[in-house]
Parts: C-alpha cells; sequence; structure tokens
C-alpha cells in the first residue's frame, strides 16, 4: 500500500472515532444505530473507492431511518469527497449534496460544512486538472444527440480503452494494440451494391484507378465493381489535451460479381477528429 492510500484510508478511519464537530439533540433510532455499526465494521476492512461506497449504503440506510441525524450527512459527504478522487465528478456531487443536507439538518454545522465544502472543490479541482481529465466516454454531438465512441479509464499509472461505438460491432472486429495513450484496432464490413444497382437499372459501379492501388494493380483506367470488402484501421488516442479518432488505413477490395477486379490502400488520409468528453 502506498503512502497517499494510507493517508486516505487514516483520514476515512477517523470518520468514526471522532465526535463531530457541532452539536445536534437528536439521537439514533436502534435501526439507525445498527446501521451505523455495520458501517464502522465495514470502514475496518475497506481499502478501495468500491468499498467505500459499501460503507456509503449503510450510511444511506442511517439516513433514512434518521432523517434528522445531522452526523451521518457530514460523514457521508467526507466519504464521497474521497471516493471522488478515484470516481470524479459525480461521487464530488453527492458529496456536496449531503454537506448541505447537514447544513439543512442542523444549524450548527453551518462552519464544519464550508471547511468540509472547500476540501471537496479543492479536490475536484485537482482531479479535473490531473490524469483523471481523461477519464470517461468520449465521442460527438449530432443534432442536439450525443453518440459515445471509447470509454476511458485511469488505474494510476496508465489509460486505458475500450471501443464502444458502432466500430465495435462491424464484423472481423479486432483490437490490434492498445498503448498508454492509444488503442488502435481493425474491422471488417462488406458492401453489397447489387441490389442498389438494380433499383437504378445498372449492373455495376466504375471508378478511376488511382496512386493508392495495390501492387498489381494499375494506377490508370477504370476498374468496375459491385461489391467492396473493406477493412479499416483506426485509433482511439490522446494527444496533448485532446482526445482524437485517428483513420489510419482503408484498404479496399473491389468485386464484380465475385471476381476480384481492384484494390487500393489509403493511409493516414484524413486529419484526426477531436472527440468531446461527455458530461
Amino acid at each position: 500500500m502506498n503512502y497517499k492510500k494510507v493517508i486516505i484510508i487514516i483520514g476515512l478511519a477517523l470518520l468514526f472515532q471522532a465526535e463531530t464537530m457541532f452539536q445536534c439533540t437528536t439521537t439514533l433510532s436502534k435501526s439507525g444505530n445498527a446501521h451505523w455499526r455495520a458501517a464502522e465494521a465495514l470502514m475496518g476492512m475497506a481499502s478501495t473507492a468500491d468499498d467505500y461506497e459499501q460503507v456509503a449504503i449503510e450510511l444511506k440506510q442511517v439516513a433514512e431511518s434518521d432523517p434528522n441525524y445531522a452526523p451521518v450527512y457530514m460523514k457521508l459527504g467526507k466519504l464521497y469527497t474521497q471516493i471522488g478522487n478515484d470516481k470524479g465528478e459525480s461521487a464530488f456531487d453527492l458529496a456536496e449534496y449531503y454537506y448541505d443536507r447537514c447544513q439543512e439538518v442542523c444549524s450548527d454545522s453551518a462552519d464544519a460544512v464550508v471547511v468540509e465544502l472547500a476540501i471537496l472543490n479543492a479536490l475536484r479541482r485537482k482531479f479535473a486538472n490531473g490524469p483523471n481529465r481523461f477519464v470517461g466516454t468520449w465521442g460527438r454531438w449530432y443534432e442536439g444527440k450525443f453518440t459515445p465512441y471509447v470509454e476511458i479509464s485511469y488505474n494510476g499509472s496508465g489509460y486505458s480503452f475500450r471501443v464502444v461505438d458502432f466500430y465495435a460491432n462491424q464484423s472481423n472486429f479486432s483490437v490490434e494494440s492498445q498503448s498508454a495513450n492509444e488503442i488502435i484496432f481493425t474491422y471488417t464490413s462488406v458492401f453489397d451494391k447489387r441490389d442498389e444497382l438494380r433499383k437504378k437499372g445498372w449492373t455495376k459501379y466504375y471508378d478511376d484507378c488511382n496512386g493508392y492501388a495495390d501492387p498489381g494493380y494499375p494506377q490508370s483506367g477504370k476498374y468496375y465493381y459491385n461489391e467492396e470488402k473493406v477493412k479499416y484501421r483506426l485509433s482511439y488516442a490522446i494527444e496533448g489535451e485532446m482526445v482524437v479518432l485517428k483513420y489510419l488505413m482503408i484498404h479496399t477490395d473491389y468485386y464484380l460479381n465475385g471476381q476480384k477486379t481492384y484494390a487500393d490502400t489509403e493511409t493516414n488520409f484524413r486529419r484526426p477528429n477531436k472527440l468531446v468528453k461527455y458530461q
């Protein structure tokens, strides 16, 4: 266990060892006291953010049975402040909510709440400006709807990526490699053009040969096709202060009635697309 973890665990353990800094007249019911003791026991074994959330479940039971017991809101606020160090804004928001509830049910807690909110906001800024600023779901907004592309997590030493957009559901999707700042993946799609050709009264499309032609195929003239098999190689990467989608390669095989007529490969042909984080 590293030094930082020791400090956090000691600090959270003190939630149940020290009396609150304010006094209110309510006392715990039998049910509330039982859940409070359960929270104490769980805290003694907790070492991760997920463990602390289990403690929070017991404390929420206290808040439900004893809604005017201010110390439970103070302790929930402190607990979610620490959870926020790992899980971010949603936990910080819960901490702020519980501090507000504490002050609502016990005006004597106002000074203590001011101090805790200052700590909360300092940790919130630290989280937002640290490595965790990239943690979350990234994608793009279009016509008021957010489409997720990739989920990024951080384990304290590096990032990991999980592709969640439509690419992951394509045939032959495969993760090629993953580093601390990038995931590279490939997938293959088949485009059968014969139905759309029939609707137009045609039997085939044609296009110009070009400088992207694979070895053995001409770079001038025309080729004909009614089916395409396309292999894409893309990546999601953290570059500077951005998360981007990069098109690394598109390889296309063209077929006419089952016979291969042409093939070309384009690499790094588009500028990276900047993604946004879902809030």
